[in-house]
């Protein structure tokens, strides 16, 4: 049921024919049902009898490797019963938080994602860990020959991401760092402050776009501020093609064919 125009309308209705038997456990009456994303072929009514079957065989050999103390920590119900009230919840569930994605159930498979997603991340940061990198240990002289040039003075969250680059960089060991901010808020200057440290120790930085409208602007800015500093800027994009590609090659000795 959706509203128009202020007004409750109907759309597709679901019929069923019920046998007299009131109290029959209905599948699609009777009950919260769920809403699937259809398919062509398949209706609302098949697919909800496919997962009642697949849950009456298997629900009960879905398991979980999540430690059962950190289940009982964070309030969480039994994993196989989990999919059961998210596909055939009881008349007792809220509609609101099913809709929400909020019910016990859906709380315990959103749960289990994050929970194995931020293991992997973990598992990932460690081993990057292990690797040899570069240690990028510099005065910061060209750095701070930018900031005296700017016209603005760094934000305090600018200049506490920048403390923490730049102890990343430092570091024997790849860094592997994402700056979160609204558009706006500085995280360009940032980006171009890090190159400075990268520049200062004798090696080239890139700064990577989306789209090359953006790589122009970021290019003219960055052409702007660098050149009273003596280094040099060049502007990379996929429509730069033959002869002209190999003298960016030649002339900064970097292979640049996959950019």
């Amino acid at each position: 049921m959706r509203w128009f125009n202020y007004q409750k309308e109907i759309h597709h209705p679901d019929v069923e024919i019920v046998d007299g038997d009131i109290e029959k456990d209905y599948l699609n009456f009777k009950r919260i049902v769920p809403i699937y994303s259809e398919t062509e072929g398949l209706y609302q009514r098949t697919l909800r009898r496919l997962m009642k079957t697949v849950l009456e065989g298997y629900a009960d050999e879905l398991s979980s490797p999540i430690p059962s103390e950190v289940v009982e920590r964070q309030g969480l119900i039994d994993f196989s019963e989990a999919f059961r009230r998210v596909h055939f919840p009881s008349d007792g569930e809220s509609i609101d938080l099913l809709n929400l994605q909020r019910s016990d159930g859906h709380r315990r498979i959103i749960f289990d994602e994050f929970f194995f997603l931020e293991l992997g991340m973990a598992l990932k940061k460690r081993g990057v860990a292990l690797e040899t990198g570069i240690s990028f240990r510099t005065d910061g002289v060209l750095v701070q020959k930018l900031l005296n040039l700017l016209s603005f003075k760094l934000t305090r969250a600018q200049e506490k991401a920048l403390a923490e680059i730049k102890e990343d960089l430092e570091k024997p060991h790849p860094m592997n760092r994402l700056i979160q901010g609204d558009v706006g808020c500085g995280k360009t200057v940032v980006a171009l402050l890090t190159c400075l440290y990268v520049v200062e120790c004798g090696y080239q930085a890139a700064i990577m776009a989306p789209t090359e409208v953006l790589a122009e602007q970021h290019f003219l800015n960055l052409h702007r501020w660098l050149e009273p500093l003596g280094v040099n800027v060049a502007l990379l994009t996929s429509s730069i093609k033959g002869s002209e590609r190999k003298s960016f090659t030649k002339e900064f000795g970097t292979e640049i064919s996959n950019w």
